[in-house]
């Protein structure tokens, strides 16, 4: 039984004098390997949120901003047909905030149309530093 402590002692010791005996280039070519992987899983991570979540979520926010725009150019037009028995400040003001609330919903549309765009433009650049960190 003494021999396999023994044998056992002198593999441990051996390990650890390997270990003690890597140069700093063995040390620094671990170390960049270890981040490597490390990036590519975060890098594909990115991708996955961006595809799964964010670029999807965007897209159902521009659908039901589309929805809205449809409604408010129809309140638009349903405001040019109400007279507002005779006042004409009353039907100014409802033809100006109906024109407001188009355009409101026009702006947001173009913000979130953006955001889908540069979130597409993230894609691509996670997939280009994807290929390079798996080259």
């Amino acid at each position: 039984m003494s021999t396999k402590v023994k044998e056992v002692k002198l593999d441990f010791a051996g390990q650890v004098l390997k270990v003690l005996n890597r140069d700093e280039s063995e040390v620094l070519a671990e170390q960049v390997t270890d981040y490597v992987a490390d990036y590519i899983i975060q890098c594909e991570s990115q991708i996955s949120n961006l595809k799964t979540g964010i670029v999807p979520s965007l897209n159902l926010k521009l659908t039901q901003a589309e929805r809205d725009l449809v409604k408010r150019q129809q309140s638009l037009d349903n405001s040019f047909l109400n007279l507002r028995e005779g006042n004409f400040e009353k039907y100014i003001n409802e033809i100006a905030n109906a024109e407001a609330g188009v355009t409101n919903v026009e702006t947001i549309i173009a913000g979130i149309k953006a955001n889908v765009s540069d979130s597409n433009a993230q894609i691509e650049k996670f997939k280009v530093l994807l290929k390079k960190l798996k080259s």
